[in-house]
């Protein structure tokens, strides 16, 4: 997170949640973004049909997710699924453009360095329509439309042993110059899984303890399903050129250790490491 303002998009995978940043727009009602065709992210909704994005910066975030579908130009038929929102894309897509232009610029500069499949051609539209929302002011929950009643869970702290965070174990081979975002203390993304699908929500990381501090309420709005499948997302993307964003995502178990009235600690106990710089990203078991 940060000054590069990107949205913190949310699927569903077989090894639990998966959270990357994305270039996105709020457009009548839609959360609009784009990826390759052969993406994680356009099988997952291909599949499960649900996703979710978390916007904003600093201590205001707004959390939306719903019914989601791609709309792929070489594939004409997936446009009928949703006459409104293939209505709706040429305009989307200029938004989404006209609101990233530095990030048109760093295409530009990377030239010949950028695949074919990040080109056009190469993309997907990726359109949620937006049924749930989230709306958080630092740990407090300014509104909860959609989640209350059909989500909302209690959240309560394991008591019991819980494998200590090793970060040289956790992160072996991953590149000192990637791994390093994980060894400061600040921003992440905790994704964590719901009834309907995985969600994005705003977290602080603590590298000595391994642990998150989120906020309690937006838990519980949600209706995290904790313990289980979480992953934890740290991403630089401060510089307009694609091939030189770097970030890397732990995969694994999330349980709630600790709790207070505004907030809630969770550790995260990592089989899975993905981590990735520009368009060449990596996926390891997490070391024995």
């Amino acid at each position: 997170m940060g000054p590069d303002h990107f949205d913190a998009y949310a699927v569903t995978t077989r090894h639990g949640p998966h959270v990357t940043l994305q270039a996105g727009v709020v457009h009548f009602g839609r959360h609009w973004t784009t990826t390759r065709r052969s993406a994680v992210k356009a099988a997952s909704i291909d599949r499960v049909g649900w996703a979710a994005a978390t916007t904003g910066e600093g201590r205001q975030w707004r959390v939306v997710s719903g019914r989601a579908l791609v709309l792929d130009a070489a594939h004409p038929s997936t446009f009928v699924a949703d006459p409104l929102s293939s209505a709706l894309a040429g305009s989307a897509v200029v938004r989404l453009g006209l609101g990233r232009l530095d990030q048109m610029l760093g295409y530009a500069e990377a030239g010949t360095a950028v695949p074919l499949s990040y080109l056009p051609i190469g993309r997907v539209l990726l359109v949620t329509r937006i049924s749930d929302e989230l709306v958080l002011d630092g740990d407090q929950v300014v509104r909860a439309t959609g989640w209350s009643g059909r989500h909302a869970v209690d959240i309560t702290a394991v008591r019991g042993r819980v494998r200590p965070w090793l970060a040289d174990r956790a992160l072996a081979g991953v590149p000192d110059e990637i791994a390093v975002l994980a060894g400061q203390a600040g921003k992440a993304w905790l994704g964590v899984q719901t009834s309907s699908g995985a969600v994005a929500l705003p977290a602080d990381w603590e590298p000595v303890a391994g642990r998150l501090r989120v906020a309690r309420g937006a838990l519980t709005a949600v209706g995290a399903q904790i313990p289980g499948p979480i992953c934890v997302t740290f991403d630089n993307s401060a510089r307009r050129r694609p091939d030189e964003k770097v970030g890397v995502m732990l995969r694994g178990e999330g349980t709630v250790v600790d709790l207070d009235d505004t907030a809630a600690s969770v550790a995260v106990d990592v089989e899975r490491v993905t981590h990735w710089r520009g368009f060449v990203s990596s996926t390891v078991p997490e070391a024995a």
